[in-house]
């Protein structure tokens, strides 16, 4: 289960011209990536457009450029810009109909006895105009809008793989995912927080110290990371004084990441449970959830103060899936800490990992979650693909 055909628009896709066929033919070579027309109009291949095709072929999907132009200048371009080589198929006329180019695609390769159906073609275009149509008439292919849903054309490969890595396994029902730094950005109001308390006690500990622990480890772990010295009942005390401190502080310290909302209603709309599993005490995570009004879009909250164990224990993990009556094998994991990693994977789950930096990306990389992602975005847009994959979009 996964991608045979991907089909390519040309134009503002490929290369950086709007409509190559209002240059003036012949054309003639600057560079590898570009060509001048006759009155001195320059085209270009977009950075990273040789990687991607390189790339599908390496893979061993079928190509093919499929684009709304006269035939003359797309041969002559191809031909000069030598990508040729990685098309399998070269549709070309100067009319809108592009499902009727991809049909005659399908039917050549019907001919050839390769029968795809249409959820097995990613479609990739600069525009949405034609989408109906394919969709009406040829069907539910899978659809990346350039620029949009992607922001250069590498990143297609990186989704290529990642909805290949999903699609391996099957019977997903269910997204969990980690709060802090993974939904929403709370780390200004855990730092202020322990900070507050530290100075309390006379301790001064630089800010950056601090940030180093959030999200890595529990709370209790933090104060006694940060003054090992601490007897159990004085971290008892501390997280106490914490607690009562970020109660008070912690919403207007705390933001959403963006395209939360977004991927969650996203998800839903794909009849996936959602739960939200977390190492924070309740009262906080029910209040920043209802103050985001993202609580009606979720099933299930469980922190670690519900079950025996913290993350890297795969124990809420568990109790999530209890709750909302799935195996925890047919849960993906989505967090931002090698903690989150280790209880997915204990639990049996497909696990992906969150990073927006390039430090956290390489700590998470060793880890080796299934995906590894750079914006919560692809989580729905993934998972989408998943879906019509496996038939449960029509």
């Amino acid at each position: 289960m996964g991608f045979c055909l991907v089909t390519l628009d040309a134009d503002m896709t490929l290369w950086d011209h709007p409509d190559i066929s209002s240059l003036t033919l012949p054309f003639k070579k600057v560079d590898e990536n570009a060509l001048i027309d006759a009155k001195g109009e320059t085209l270009r291949l977009f950075d990273g457009v040789r990687d991607l095709l390189k790339g599908l072929k390496k893979r061993g999907l079928i190509v093919s450029l499929v684009t709304w132009n006269k035939p003359e200048h797309i041969d002559e371009a191809v031909r000069l810009l030598e990508i040729g080589k990685f098309f399998k198929f070269v549709e070309v006329e100067f009319t809108p109909d592009k499902h009727l180019l991809i049909a005659r695609i399908l039917a050549s390769l019907s001919e050839k006895g390769v029968q795809l159906e249409p959820r097995e073609i990613l479609y990739v275009d600069d525009n949405t105009r034609h989408l109906k149509d394919i969709y009406d008439k040829v069907g539910r292919v899978i659809f990346l809008q350039m620029w949009k849903d992607v922001k250069e054309p590498r990143e297609i490969l990186t989704y290529i793989d990642n909805v290949h890595k999903m699609a391996r396994r099957e019977g997903f029902k269910a997204v969990l995912f980690d709060l802090d730094l993974t939904l929403i950005d709370s780390s200004k109001a855990i730092v202020n927080s322990i900070e507050h308390v530290l100075d309390l006690q006379g301790y001064s500990i630089q800010k950056e110290e601090i940030a180093k622990l959030v999200g890595k480890v529990p709370l209790e772990e933090q104060f006694q990371a940060l003054v090992p010295s601490l007897s159990d009942d004085e971290v008892n005390e501390y997280v106490n004084c914490y607690r009562q401190h970020y109660l008070i502080h912690h919403i207007e310290n705390t933001k959403l990441y963006p395209h939360v909302k977004e991927t969650l209603q996203n998800l839903r709309s794909l009849d996936f449970k959602l739960g939200v599993v977390t190492g924070k005490y309740k009262k906080p995570v029910l209040e920043i959830l209802n103050h985001f009004q993202l609580t009606p879009l979720l099933n299930v909250i469980v922190t670690s103060y519900d079950v025996k164990k913290h993350k890297p224990a795969p124990d809420v993990v568990f109790e999530a899936a209890r709750r909302l009556e799935v195996n925890s094998s047919e849960c993906i994991f989505v967090g931002d800490s090698l903690a989150d990693v280790e209880a997915g994977k204990r639990a049996g789950c497909f696990t992906i990992a969150l990073s927006r930096n390039e430090v956290g990306r390489r700590q998470l990389k060793e880890a080796e979650p299934d995906i590894l992602l750079d914006d919560l975005k692809w989580v729905s847009r993934i998972a989408r693909a998943y879906k019509i994959l496996a038939g449960g979009i029509h």
